[in-house]
């Protein structure tokens, strides 16, 4: 069994460093265009490269852990694939709208919904250098690619299949108690 870590929107897989560090045969990905390059518009198209990813990597019994984006592509290869032995949604779901004025902020003024999307991923009460390290890491990926991953998101909608997901699954969501 290996872990095959899938980050989320305008991210990378850097973002799982802790998690690499613990777990020592753990793969984590970055997806098309995170940092350079050309990203994809549609998870279908994120799933088709993950599965050629795990296949490439002789991935035998992948366990997959998804962030937000990365939870949706991990839902959709669920549906796909049998051969997933287990998931981890962390911060997803399998509906992912997402809000208007992100969609329009990333196409008019890029860094400021950088910021934005960093201040609303995380608690209210967390300190301020991890929202700025969130806002940081996306300005490395191209506003094309994020506005993609945020179109993705936005038109993903598996409501009416997930019960055929057969894979154990964990679920990590969370509140602000605070």
């Amino acid at each position: 069994m290996t872990l095959v870590f899938i980050h989320g929107a305008g991210s990378n897989g850097s973002v799982w460093h802790l998690q690499l560090a613990h777990f020592k045969e753990a793969l984590a990905v970055n997806l098309p265009g995170h940092p350079a390059g050309l990203g994809y518009t549609s998870i279908k198209d994120y799933a088709d490269f993950m599965m050629d990813y795990i296949e490439r990597n002789d991935v035998k019994n992948p366990v997959v852990i998804g962030h937000s984006m990365g939870g949706a592509i991990a839902i959709e290869l669920a549906l796909r694939d049998t051969s997933i032995s287990g998931l981890g949604l962390v911060g997803t779901g399998a509906r992912l709208k997402v809000h208007p004025s992100i969609l329009r902020a990333v196409l008019e003024d890029y860094r400021k919904a950088c910021e934005l999307v960093a201040k609303w991923s995380v608690s209210e009460t967390a300190p301020e250098y991890i929202s700025e390290q969130i806002s940081k890491q996306m300005l490395r990926v191209p506003a094309e690619v994020v506005q993609g991953d945020f179109s993705a998101c936005d038109h993903f909608d598996v409501m009416n299949d997930v019960d055929g997901i057969s894979a154990k699954t964990l679920v990590v969501c969370g509140a602000d108690a605070g």
